[in-house]
């Protein structure tokens, strides 16, 4: 029940949105959501906002992916040398629009 309503709350913050995107990007997005729910992952509304912005075109998933390193690196207290010690950025690939994976590995 709880997967249920997690998924539905990521669903209902991109319906607010969908004013701004086309119904083929809302789709898309609808898939994303779906996807992350299956591995009990569910986007917050920051989540939404930047696939939002890479169905736009405002921004690319790669740019994205980037922004979202810098932005867990600051409100964890992370210095940008110990986060790339742990991540290596050059390892992402794009599987599906709007949709990435990130291989992980410790240097």
């Amino acid at each position: 029940m709880i997967w249920e309503q997690k998924k539905a709350q990521s669903i209902a913050i991109l319906d607010k949105y969908k004013d701004e995107i086309s119904q083929e990007a809302h789709d898309r997005i609808l898939y994303v959501i779906g996807t992350q729910a299956i591995e009990d992952i569910f986007p917050d509304e920051q989540d939404i906002k930047d696939l939002i912005r890479i169905a736009k075109g405002e921004i690319t998933t790669e740019d994205m992916v980037k922004e979202t390193i810098k932005r867990y690196q600051k409100d964890w207290g992370v210095l940008e040398d110990q986060a790339e010690a742990n991540f290596i950025e050059e390892d992402i690939t794009l599987e599906e629009p709007l949709t990435y994976s990130i291989k992980n590995r410790r240097a």
